[in-house]
């Protein structure tokens, strides 16, 4: 083992300098009022997505019709991958939300993009009432219940927000690989479990996508705060 990394160790060193990095981004946004301000809007504004996409995902659910015929639904099975599409979703993101945490500046305009994101899934997902396809999915316990539903069909957020993500770091390789891996990963979950018609799944890219791009022209001081955080 090098003597440097013992020393290190025996000093603590490798324990408090991540501590001390997180504690000096803190410090520099407390200090600039506008930053702070943004990145108090920004957790509003996705705190008000959540609420809207609760109530949304209520209705469409309540409104839904019966189902439809799908291409590539009607040519594979029917799997029960509930642990998948429920647990995995959930351990990724708070694996995300840990790492942003980490990140002050990123807040305000990830909060912004992601409330967005939320918002107009809402307004799709409300304006058409088609029932689910026949599926194996089982929704359990009162957290999933919050975010789960079963007519919340267009578009996958299971693929579009891992999709949004890389897009807002994509000058974070680590970031933005991770994001398109799970995106990639939930594709085929969501379609051979028959949560999602397969439009769900290929819709969700380029409707993502343009969200984004309305994101940067929107919000270009929380788009460069973001940028300069990453230089």
């Amino acid at each position: 083992m090098p003597t440097s990394f013992v020393a290190r160790s025996a000093s603590g060193e490798g324990v408090t300098q991540p501590l001390q990095t997180f504690a000096a981004r803190w410090q520099t946004l407390r200090a600039d009022r506008r930053a702070m301000r943004s990145l108090v809007t920004g957790w509003l504004w996705l705190i008000l997505g959540l609420v809207i996409a609760n109530r949304a995902g209520t209705y469409a659910t309540a409104m839904a019709g019966p189902p439809v015929g799908d291409l590539v639904l009607d040519h594979i099975p029917t799997l029960d991958l509930t642990t998948l599409h429920v647990s995995a979703a959930i351990g990724y993101w708070l694996c995300v939300v840990a790492w942003i945490l980490a990140h002050p500046q990123a807040h305000a305009f990830t909060t912004r993009a992601f409330a967005m994101l939320l918002v107009v899934r809402s307004f799709f997902i409300c304006i058409t009432h088609l029932g689910p396809p026949p599926n194996l999915l089982k929704v359990e316990g009162p957290f999933a219940e919050l975010i789960l539903f079963t007519g919340d069909l267009f578009f996958s957020g299971h693929v579009g927000a891992p999709f949004l993500l890389a897009l807002i770091f994509w000058e974070r390789p680590a970031v933005r690989w991770t994001g398109l891996a799970a995106a990639a990963f939930f594709a085929p979950v969501v379609l051979l479990a028959h949560v999602h018609y397969s439009i769900d799944v290929f819709g969700a890219l380029p409707i993502v996508w343009a969200i984004f791009e309305a994101c940067c022209r929107l919000f270009p001081y929380e788009r460069a705060q973001l940028l300069a955080a990453d230089s």
